[in-house]
């Protein structure tokens, strides 16, 4: 199986998985979501921060599902350090971006 198409994996399932975040359809839970101590206090900023995590989470996982169609397409191998580095860093900066989003929009609704 090709790493792209593991990558693309990965970031359907990212997708799938901040859709509902994203939509505000996830309460506060103890596995899944805006897990920030004010979020977990507070009903309106679990929604706030969960809904910036979410949406931090599709547009990272879109983004490595369209990189990686369009690395199968070029016939790019992930055989080499470079890509597979891109990739993950963007797997990884996307749910970073998102944790600083929610911490921004927590810090806006005080």
């Amino acid at each position: 199986m090709s790493n792209f198409l593991v990558f693309a994996v990965v970031g359907a399932l990212m997708i799938s998985a901040g859709v509902p975040l994203y939509r505000g359809r996830v309460g506060p839970t103890a596995f899944y979501g805006g897990r920030l101590p004010r979020a977990l206090r507070d009903r309106a900023a679990w929604t706030y921060a969960t809904r910036a995590v979410g949406r931090a989470m599709v547009f990272g996982g879109a983004a490595v599902v369209v990189f990686s169609v369009v690395g199968t397409v070029m016939g790019v191998t992930l055989d080499d350090e470079v890509p597979t580095l891109l990739v993950f860093a963007v797997l990884v900066g996307s749910i970073a971006f998102g944790v600083v989003q929610a911490l921004s929009v927590l810090r806006r609704r005080r």
